[in-house]
């Protein structure tokens, strides 16, 4: 996946559904494969990432995706402050980070991780108990 792909994300957006899921997908060989998706809902439109299904040790993300079909778990917007993932000492990361700006936790993590690395790795992260919203549930 190139940087770019998710780079577009970046900003404030409002996030209104978010599904992780597992799809059979064929892969180059015409087998079928179970893989990683993502679906979320960013200011009305919904994107897609799946995990490559033709990676073998590796697991890339495949590039991001506009997806007809939302989320199966939709909820009224939160706003949202999107940026791409800091790179460490020990890795570089194609992965889009999304915070909730009332209380700045991270509530999804999409995309490829360890790009640097013979070994990188799909990465999908969903918290919803961290939007600041459910957060005032438990304190009730």
């Amino acid at each position: 996946m190139s940087n770019s792909s998710l780079e577009i994300l970046c900003g404030s957006h409002v996030l209104s559904g978010v599904e992780l899921k597992n799809e059979n997908v064929k892969n180059e060989f015409g087998e079928t494969e179970t893989v990683n998706v993502c679906l979320f809902t960013l200011d009305g439109i919904t994107y897609r990432l799946v995990e490559d299904p033709d990676d073998g040790y590796r697991s890339y993300c495949n590039d991001l995706a506009i997806s007809d079909v939302p989320p199966r778990y939709t909820f009224p917007g939160v706003q949202v402050a999107c940026h791409m993932m800091e790179k460490t000492n020990y890795e570089t990361n194609d992965c889009i980070v999304m915070r909730d700006v009332k209380n700045g936790k991270i509530v999804l993590e999409a995309g490829t991780c360890n790009t640097n690395d013979y070994y990188p790795y799909c990465h999908f992260s969903y918290t919803p108990e961290n939007f600041a919203i459910n957060e005032q549930k438990d304190k009730a």
